[in-house]
């Protein structure tokens, strides 16, 4: 209540008003890793994916800094596919509960991962004998491997993105049909980045 008084008259009158807290959106994120595009260094990624939960709804946008998020200046037009050219970048998440102007921040990071970048070469051999067949060795087909990247070899294009059915043996494989091929899978490490 708030009681406002003439001087010394002993006149006045009163009135009241209400305060209301309204709640700062509570949001979580989660960095991001993505694979790079072909052997660009870049990837086109979901910034929604870095949000891992937004309880209380608040209006999700995205920005390059905290100041643009703090001023709600200069958001990311199209946090669905944004391009990370250079690695990793933070990226600052302004949730706002609805036209409150009551807001927080939070930041999370993307790092894109190399993906490995193999030279292979086609491989010959002479039959073994008069049988049609040859044993090959696979790992000659592998001429450079730059990042380092663990190869497998599969039968198939879907077996090697999928990365089912390798070659149990790429040392000593039998060809019996001519030409055959076989398709190389290098991945960097546990990121299922190929």
């Amino acid at each position: 209540y708030v009681r406002a008084e003439a001087g010394t008259t002993n006149c006045y009158s009163t009135a009241s008003f209400t305060v209301s807290v309204t709640d700062n959106p509570d949001i979580t994120v989660q960095n991001l890793t993505a694979c790079e595009t072909g052997t660009t260094g870049a990837a086109s990624v979901a910034l929604t994916g870095g949000i891992l939960t937004n309880p209380d709804g608040g209006v999700i946008t995205f920005y390059n800094s905290l100041a643009d998020a703090q001023n709600e200046a200069n958001a990311v037009s199209s946090p669905t596919s944004v391009t990370v050219a250079s690695s990793p970048r933070t990226f600052y998440v302004r949730a706002e509960a609805g036209t409150t102007n009551c807001y927080s921040t939070a930041s999370f990071t993307v790092t894109i991962t190399d993906e490995p970048d193999i030279t292979v070469q086609n491989l010959t051999a002479c039959e073994t004998g008069v049988s049609g067949a040859a044993s090959m060795d696979l790992t000659g087909a592998i001429l450079t491997n730059p990042d380092g990247g663990v190869i497998t070899f599969h039968n198939s294009l879907a077996d090697a993105q999928n990365e089912t059915n390798a070659v149990a043996s790429p040392t000593s494989v039998t060809v019996a049909s001519s030409p055959r091929t076989f398709y190389v899978r290098a991945e960097a490490g546990t990121t299922n980045c190929y």
